[in-house]
């Protein structure tokens, strides 16, 4: 990852600066607000470096909703790599 240049380009901020969306976070009241947020990020496993721009599952965590959020994360990232799989043919 480190010499891949979409990867690089998204930790210096040449590549996808321009994408804008929304995630639904909770407020000290604990309701839920809207947050913008800027830029990419990149789902990876816990063999990759921990940049900015990386998200990796936590490795040790007690908290339920960071094992609920590691689980999708892992999830979703196999699920990508069988659909890029099944594209080649593999």
């Amino acid at each position: 990852v480190r010499f891949h240049d979409f990867v690089s380009g998204i930790r210096d901020g040449s590549t996808m600066q321009d994408v804008e969306y929304e995630l639904l976070e909770y407020d000290k009241n604990g309701e839920s607000i809207a947050i913008k947020y800027r830029g990419a990020y990149v789902i990876v496993d816990n063999g990759y470096l921990h940049w900015s721009c990386t998200v990796p599952p936590f490795k040790h965590t007690s908290w339920q909703t960071e094992i609920r959020w590691s689980k999708w994360v892992e999830s979703m990232r196999k699920d990508v790599e069988c659909t890029f799989g099944i594209l080649k043919g593999r």
